[in-house]
């Protein structure tokens, strides 16, 4: 008889494949389709956009690499990627550019750039706009559909480092421990947010690595890297504020003390659990 860790360990490697052709580089984000869970958008620091099939039945439809969409003036390695629907997404990459791609057909276009790296991309359905934030201590909304697709900047308090997005409430994580709550409907013209604008600091005591929005539009996480991950609650009112909370992951006991990893991802299951 297998030892119960054995047997464990070979029904984990059963749902486990490698997906192929995978980046020269370290991979910065991987997103699943909003409306084909199979297809998986994957953005690398060799400066490739990949979109790989990625089926849960892996005997009858092997995954496969659909498409490589590299930029044709360089390298230039791309930090964050959206999905605005099943064929199109958005990047944001080091060389301050935010690109468009057109996952049918390939073709690729700059939408407009930042004064710095482009940190994180998330498109807003409700206000049916691209957000943009940047190194540069800016948000920027973009309409793809516009002639001319800038639409305002609204100036932060420090740099990006991470954002999401849930119906219209935006949430952006920055340098200093500073966390910005938002609504993209009052953005436009640049103004600052609007009513519901909260400007807080993190419960965290280190730099923010990532921010995850509740599907069900009541709070989001933060993580950091000090190995931590706090949930915190949109309603400012004191009763709400009460049930926040923070623990302790992602770290190794040795005898010289617990060895800390970053907690660089975060993902909430789309059922909110």
């Amino acid at each position: 008889m297998q030892p119960a860790s054995q047997t464990a360990a070979m029904a984990d490697a059963t749902n486990q494949y490698d997906l192929p052709s995978p980046p020269s580089d370290a991979i910065s984000s991987v997103h699943f389709s909003p409306t084909e869970p199979d297809k998986l958008l994957v953005t690398s620091w060799d400066s490739s956009l990949r979109l790989y099939s990625a089926p849960p039945n892996t005997t009858s439809f092997p995954p496969t690499l659909l498409h490589n969409y590299t930029p044709p003036t360089g390298p230039a390695p791309l930090l964050s990627a959206s999905y605005a629907s099943s064929t199109h997404a958005y990047t944001g990459s080091l060389d301050r550019r935010v690109r468009s791609y057109d996952l049918a057909t390939g073709q690729m276009s700059v939408l407009g750039a930042h004064d710095d790296a482009v940190s994180c991309v998330s498109w807003c359905a409700e206000a049916n706009v691209l957000l943009s934030a940047s190194w540069d201590a800016t948000l920027r909304l973009w309409d793809p559909r516009a002639p001319e697709a800038f639409v305002a900047t609204v100036t932060q308090p420090a740099k990006a480092y991470s954002m999401d997005v849930v119906g219209s409430k935006v949430v952006l994580a920055m340098a200093e421990r500073k966390v910005a709550v938002l609504d993209a409907r009052y953005l436009g013209g640049g103004r600052a947010g609007g009513e519901g604008r909260q400007l807080r600091e993190s419960s965290l005591k280190f730099m923010t690595r990532a921010v995850r929005c509740m599907p069900d539009g009541e709070g989001y996480a933060t993580s950091s890297i000090e190995g931590r991950i706090a949930v915190e609650f949109f309603d400012p009112s004191p009763a709400v504020q009460a049930k926040k909370y923070a623990f302790k992951c992602h770290r190794v006991a040795s005898p010289q003390g617990d060895v800390i990893y970053p907690v660089n991802a975060l993902a909430f299951h789309p059922d909110g659990s």
